[in-house]
């Protein structure tokens, strides 16, 4: 299965890329100077530009224009997202917040009251020896 390869093989593999101006400058020599001797590949290059091009054109037919300062966070982010979110993220209101804030502070402090009486009465009821 060992095949020699040969100067058609690695110009068709190149092409694409020949096409869209992605290769060295020895690629290039070597691409050009293939195709001035070989009318396959030649052939082949001409239906690979021609096809690219119409592909091309048809990408810029097709694409909208966006006024990039009319939306800047879409096209900040990428693609936008397609469907909105199913439930919408509850948020507690300020006042309540603070309420509760309140709440857990009182509870603190009264578990802290309870926790140094108790402390405090132990203390008390060990020296009196009961």
């Amino acid at each position: 299965m060992n095949r020699k390869v040969s100067d058609c093989d690695i110009v068709l593999e190149l092409l694409p890329l020949y096409i869209e101006q992605r290769t060295g400058q020895e690629s290039n020599v070597f691409v050009t100077e293939h195709m001035e001797i070989c009318a396959e590949c030649r052939e082949v290059f001409e239906f690979m530009s021609a096809d690219w091009m119409h592909e091309a054109e048809a990408d810029v037919e097709r694409s909208p224009v966006e006024n990039p300062i009319r939306n800047p966070i879409k096209n900040s982010v990428g693609n936008p997202i397609e469907q909105p979110m199913e439930q919408p993220v509850q948020m507690v209101a300020p006042k309540k917040w603070y309420q509760y804030k309140i709440l857990w502070v009182v509870a603190g402090v009264l578990a802290y009251a309870g926790l140094m009486a108790g402390l405090v009465l132990y203390t008390f009821l060990y020296l009196m020896g009961v």
